[in-house]
């Protein structure tokens, strides 16, 4: 049993060797891949998922998942007048935006509770997106034929809903950052008054001792 077990041994390697080559060149050919395509749900469920279990930390996830809602909006306005892509592949595109958008929103809402800073920063980022995008595909619609008008009008219409709610998060990150501001501006000058009143208190304790001391 063992003279069988050793040569299988050595193929090990081997073997990983080429699952590993194999996996890298599916994985790198799916970058660019978009609904539709064979490889999309590779890069859906393979490439991002792997690139978001290294993404570390609250910033850091909240900022991936704002880049990922831009690759769905880039994906929609790349698809939105090649007349070869099938309605199922925009329908599975618009899906994929609204998840997107939806798992952006959550981390911004966890990142508000560790660092308010850090998510009004995303939230600014994350408008900015919108912005950009909104007025792209608005254009994109303008010139599109009927059947791709329904498709683009419905992105647009995501788009202008979480543009909203953005806007209405940020407004209440910038209020609360503000509070926390004046809040730490009241702290610095009590902890300042409260320095100066025991240097005084100090001074006179030291100098009622040498009066005392003196008599």
């Amino acid at each position: 049993l063992g003279y069988l077990l050793r040569p299988m041994a050595r193929m090990v390697p081997a073997v990983l060797a080429i699952i590993l080559m194999i996996t890298g060149s599916v994985s790198f050919a799916a970058r660019s891949a978009i609904p539709g395509d064979i490889l999309y749900h590779w890069k859906l469920n393979v490439n991002e998922e792997f690139k978001s279990a290294l993404t570390l930390g609250t910033i850091s996830q909240a900022n991936f998942e704002v880049e990922l809602v831009q690759e769905r909006l880039s994906e929609i306005a790349q698809i939105s007048l090649d007349p070869t892509v099938t309605p199922s592949a925009k329908d599975r595109a618009q899906i994929e935006l609204e998840s997107q958008v939806l798992k952006a929103e959550n981390v911004i809402s966890q990142l508000e509770f560790e660092n308010p800073e850090a998510a009004l920063e995303t939230t600014v980022k994350f408008h900015s997106v919108l912005n950009a995008n909104q007025k792209i595909l608005a254009h994109l619609e303008a010139v599109s034929e009927i059947d791709g008008k329904e498709q683009l009008q419905t992105t647009v219409k995501t788009i202008h809903d979480t543009q909203l709610k953005v806007e209405n998060k940020s407004s209440q990150l910038t209020l609360r950052n503000t509070d926390a501001f004046k809040a730490q501006a009241k702290i610095k000058t009590a902890k300042s008054k409260i320095s100066a009143v025991e240097s005084v208190i100090s001074t006179t304790d030291k100098s009622t001792l040498t009066e005392q001391a003196k008599i």
